[in-house]
């Protein structure tokens, strides 16, 4: 196939299916790095949820830059639209930012219409699963990419730009310049299960948690010194309250089906909070009370103990 992509000089639009957690913190990043975003998102409380959260951080910034006017400017530069829409839009990417579950991802890929996706880019937001599996489900593997943004997208500078045998290495390339151009710092990773970051940081988080239940030492302590020591900016339990224990528990469970290494398996304790619906900060209480966002406040280990 030859590709014809749309030079980045003159890329400043993209599609984002699904406004969840990581799908309104990429449409903010993309909003702030300058680019008009057409999004859908089938659920109406999520969509209604996603709209403050975007108003809200946008508001924040303005008053922060002293800018009046910021926030109606990015928000004129989004535009809520049906699957259908979504689908004729004339956009250059379409980003991916559905559930982390393979078999929701596989069936959103084969349902999509790729005829009126030709040339068009597809990215997919995923922490650790096979890329080049939801690639093939496209139907287009050689337009396929995955783009893991760090949590929130438009605070973390990182993505992760995973590789497949199949893409096309100037699609690849091109992936990378358009984040650049959106204001993002990306890496290359290869498509094994984790990548780089996930197959990092989830063990790490799940050994804090072991350390906590086998009371070794409290939530703050051991923020606290991955923080003071190994230059960690917020700590293993708070980054996990951002992330949501329902997607750290998804991709650990994900990661020990594709490999089988114990480092992946996860505390009875720590399913028992998901089961109690202690999410993290989305749920307003994990490992630590988000009764004052500003100033999160740790669970005492007794009460996560009698879940």
């Amino acid at each position: 196939m030859d590709v014809k992509l749309l030079p980045v000089s003159e890329v400043n639009s993209l599609s984002i299916w699904g406004q969840g957690t990581m799908g309104r913190t990429w449409t903010l990043a993309a909003l702030m790095g300058g680019f008009e975003v057409w999004a859908h998102e089938p659920n109406s409380d999520t969509e209604a949820s996603a709209m403050e959260f975007i108003d809200s951080v946008l508001r924040k910034a303005e008053k922060k830059k002293e800018q009046p006017g910021y926030a109606d400017e990015m928000l004129r530069r989004l535009k809520l639209v049906s699957s259908n829409e979504l689908i004729e839009s004339d956009t250059p990417i379409h980003l991916e930012v559905i559930p982390e579950n393979m078999r929701l991802k596989l069936d959103f890929f084969k349902g999509l219409d790729l005829q009126l996706l030709e040339n068009t880019v597809l990215w997919t937001n995923t922490s650790c699963l096979n890329v080049e599996q939801m690639a093939i489900a496209s139907g287009h593997p050689e337009l396929f990419v995955g783009t893991h943004g760090m949590n929130p997208v438009h605070m973390m500078a990182g993505v992760e730009v995973v590789r497949t045998n199949l893409v096309d290495e100037t699609v690849f390339d091109w992936t990378m310049e358009v984040l650049k151009k959106m204001g993002k710092t990306p890496f290359p990773a290869i498509n094994v299960p984790g990548f780089i970051v996930n197959k990092v940081y989830v063990p790490l988080a799940l050994d804090c948690i072991r350390l906590l239940f086998r009371r070794e030492a409290d939530i703050a302590t051991v923020d606290k010194a991955l923080q003071l020591s190994l230059g960690h900016p917020q700590g293993a339990f708070l980054l996990a309250d951002r992330i949501g224990h329902d997607v750290m528990i998804d991709v650990a469970n994900a990661l020990h089906a594709a490999t089988q290494d114990p480092r992946f398996v996860v505390p009875v304790e720590y399913l028992a909070m998901r089961k109690a619906g202690l999410l993290g900060s989305k749920s307003g209480k994990g490992f630590y009370n988000w009764t004052d966002p500003k100033n999160p406040v740790p669970v005492p280990l007794e009460e996560l103990l009698a879940l």
